[in-house]
């Protein structure tokens, strides 16, 4: 007897539909680097990229997840927005810091007062190691391969890497780790220098220059005309009518119950339809042209001058990689712990601290001593949330099905200590976005006093995208998720 397909079955065949069609289209691609792309696009080009069949309109919103790192700690007396309480309250004016999150302060979750203490080493260190990981470094007896000084590695991975091994091959691109800032003095390890972990002892630096990420992210789409996008959509219709009509099939041998499943999946095949044929929604936008003429000429990724300008163009990079859903994990590291970058484009000369240095660190060790430096790094701490702010901002212009692109995306803001000096405990965490997560949406969260570790919220980031945590790292003996959140 002939087996009956079942429901896992047709899904397959859509799967691998796709992937075919897929790999039919990359044979007619061509490999191009980046001015090359560029000038083949055109400037009136639609863009190379066709979204993913599960983009579709009405559908379960696809979730990202984006964590941004900024180096040194923060002025909490201008970075905390007043009134928080453990349960959350409503988020009522923001913070000096803050003030650039205005035009959406109802998409975001400000949360102080977690706790990331982990015994020995620097905390500079540990807290680069622990921040996304919630795991403590080990010492370099504990390495399974000798070690120089100052090699100590987290003990885990990170929850960004734990969402991208759940969903491997969603996307083109598992995850990609976007990196700014990576000069290094004093020979220090990759322990201080990214928060990003595949596994325990298995740190994952990002690329620092825009160029090459650009190329890295885009190769191989630069060959896909206007022709070839008609083409697409005609085989993936082609694809939808196939899985509809075995479906269509397999539903008259089903009972009442399975029948309302399958009858279901048939309506999001349908949408699926629908969507393909209306150009209008077809999702967020997805132009490489847009970043032409700031990739027309290179600049040194590492030029203190140009830091402003890489920031910039790392970020939007990674942008366009969200809306192109070339991934849906990503990291943003503007810098890595103790950086020196001396910030002398905020429209003043820097002042010197008490050591008569004029760089973030030297001055973030300064932050209780002189009101010149707490003034210096509130404006440091007000620079860098104008650059998430700008993320956050963008993203929210898109739409992406029935909401907008920040509404499915969880933009986490962390820094690997609480402020200069060394300390760790009372982190500053900003959430933007993340609505389709139960992300909470205009609340002010405060746990000073309850002691609670950062793990916590990196259990509820990690629910939010759909992963049945109930702990996460090696530094909280509690379970449980962040009180108040997903």
């Amino acid at each position: 007897m002939k087996p009956r397909y079942t429901m896992p079955r047709a899904q397959a065949l859509l799967s691998n539909a796709q992937d075919d069609e897929a790999t039919s289209l990359s044979a007619k691609r061509y490999r191009l680097k980046r001015r090359a792309l560029l000038g083949a696009l055109g400037a009136t080009a639609l863009g190379p990229f066709v979204p993913r069949l599960s983009t579709a309109q009405n559908a379960t919103p696809i979730k990202r997840m984006v964590l941004v790192f900024q180096p040194n700690g923060v002025i909490m007396d201008n970075w905390r927005p007043a009134g928080g309480t453990p349960a959350g309250t409503p988020l009522g004016a923001l913070s000096r810091t803050l003030a650039s999150f205005e035009a959406i302060k109802s998409k975001l979750s400000v949360v102080t007062g977690l706790n990331m203490t982990m015994p020995g080493f620097d905390n500079h260190q540990q807290g680069m190691g622990g921040l996304w990981t919630g795991s403590r470094m080990l010492p370099e007896e504990e390495l399974a391969k000798p070690a120089g000084e100052n090699a100590a590695l987290a003990a885990g991975m990170s929850i960004d890497q734990a969402v991208a091994q759940a969903t491997k091959g969603a996307t083109r691109f598992d995850s990609l780790q976007f990196q700014v800032d990576r000069t290094s003095t004093g020979g220090l390890g990759p322990g201080w220098m990214t928060g990003i972990y595949s596994g325990p002892l298995q740190p994952m630096v990002g690329e620092n220059n825009p160029y090459k990420m650009f190329d890295r992210v885009f190769e191989g789409f630069a060959g896909t005309n206007q022709e070839e996008i008609v083409q697409l959509r005609a085989e993936r219709k082609s694809v939808l009518d196939r899985v509809a009509t075995e479906l269509g099939a397999l539903s008259a041998s089903m009972g009442k119950t399975d029948r309302l499943k399958l009858d279901q999946h048939l309506e999001h095949v349908r949408s699926i339809e629908r969507r393909l044929v209306d150009e209008a929604v077809v999702g967020p936008s997805c132009d490489p042209m847009e970043l032409s003429a700031a990739l027309t000429d290179e600049k040194d990724p590492l030029a203190n001058a140009n830091y402003p300008g890489m920031v910039r163009l790392q970020t939007d990079i990674a942008m366009l990689a969200l809306r192109c859903d070339l991934t849906r994990v990503l990291s943003l590291q503007y810098s890595y712990s103790v950086s020196g970058r001396v910030f002398n484009w905020l429209g003043y000369e820097p002042p010197q601290d008490t050591r008569g240095s004029t760089d973030h660190h030297d001055h973030s060790h300064d932050w209780d001593v002189t009101d010149v430096s707490k003034n210096f790094l509130s404006d440091i701490d007000r620079w860098y949330a104008e650059q998430v702010a700008y993320l956050a901002t963008s993203l929210d212009t898109f739409q992406d099905g029935d909401a907008t692109l920040l509404d499915n995306t969880c933009i986490v803001f962390g820094n690997e200590m609480a402020r200069g000096g060394h300390t760790l405990n009372d982190m500053p965490f900003l959430i933007a976005g993340g609505a389709a997560h139960g992300i909470p949406q205009g609340k002010n969260f405060d746990f000073r006093d309850t002691k609670t570790m950062h793990n916590r919220l990196l259990v509820s980031l990690g629910r939010g995208m759909g992963l049945p945590l109930e702990s996460f790292g090696t530094t909280d003996t509690s379970t449980g998720g962040l009180a108040g959140f997903v």
